[in-house]
């Protein structure tokens, strides 16, 4: 069936805002054959998406211009591992960008990574990751992976290797050297258990430290606790404050040099970026 862009459709028992473009139009694409599905959940730029550390230290304006480096870079990701060769009837790309303040940025954003366009539920971010996946589970796919916006430097072959993992385990989590994660990543078995699946979830996404160096250990140590293993995917480098953008910047440039794409428009925020702020010097009073 077609539906409007931006009116709310039914699939099985979830109910979600389809904002999609296609002409005005979006075809249902649920079928029983998914069997992966990567989803990028994150603000649009613009809509206070940025990191709270990075814009405490380098001020709102630069940390959202650099929120829409990242997410650019987390879109030509997905896109890449879309249309890897062999594999585009059996994947999905999903976008779950909230609080959207430009549609057609977000337009341009889905069709860069040949992908659907949602508009997240939940509170906070945990409660967002939990219906995404949730939601493209119930439409199908068989393994998910949350693919988060602010490791921008990440290659492909991560992402792939993700979804290798989480065939056998309860759940896998790609980790950064700052204590926050890169992706998670969960699967549907035919005959899975739905109160398990409810256990995992509230173990591993509810009342998270999420933003926080906290948040690869408590989710390590609740998951554990409560009888699920969550696998560790390689460490890989995150961009979630002011000191992790030098070692980024260096890394994309030789990156550069050796032909690679990833992180291209990191790479152009970066080279371009204003210079720091002087220091504050406070003088002693004289008495």
């Amino acid at each position: 069936m077609t539906v409007r862009a931006g009116t709310v459709k039914a699939a099985g028992n979830i109910r979600y805002r389809d904002v999609s473009q296609e002409g005005g139009t979006h075809q249902d694409m649920r079928t029983g054959s998914l069997l992966e599905t990567l989803v990028v959940v994150a603000r649009t730029p613009g809509a206070g998406g940025a990191r709270p550390k990075l814009v405490a230290q380098v001020g709102e304006v630069e940390a959202e211009r650099l929120h829409a480096a990242f997410l650019s870079d987390a879109v030509q990701v997905a896109g890449a591992w879309k249309t890897r060769e062999g594999s585009q009837e059996q994947r999905e790309v999903a976008l779950y960008l909230g609080d959207a303040t430009d549609d057609a940025l977000a337009a341009e954003l889905a069709s860069v990574a040949h992908a659907r366009l949602r508009v997240p539920s939940g509170h906070d971010l945990g409660e967002q990751v939990k219906h995404a996946l949730q939601d493209e589970l119930d439409r199908g796919a068989h393994r998910v992976l949350a693919l988060f916006p602010h490791a921008p430097s990440l290659p492909v072959h991560l992402v792939e290797e993700g979804f290798r993992a989480v065939c056998f385990q309860d759940a896998v989590v790609g980790p950064s050297f700052d204590g926050g994660i890169w992706a998670l990543g969960v699967r549907r078995d035919p005959d899975h258990d739905a109160v398990k699946e409810t256990a995992l979830y509230a173990a591993v996404l509810e009342k998270q430290p999420w933003d926080t160096h906290g948040l690869l250990q408590s989710m390590t140590e609740r998951s554990h606790k409560a009888g699920f293993h969550l696998h560790w995917l390689p460490f890989w480098m995150d961009a979630a404050d002011q000191a992790a953008l030098p070692r980024l910047k260096t890394y994309l440039r030789y990156q550069e040099l050796r032909g690679a794409t990833a992180g291209a428009a990191t790479r152009a925020a970066l080279n371009h970026a204003p210079p720091p702020a002087p220091p504050t010097v406070v003088r002693a009073r004289r008495h």
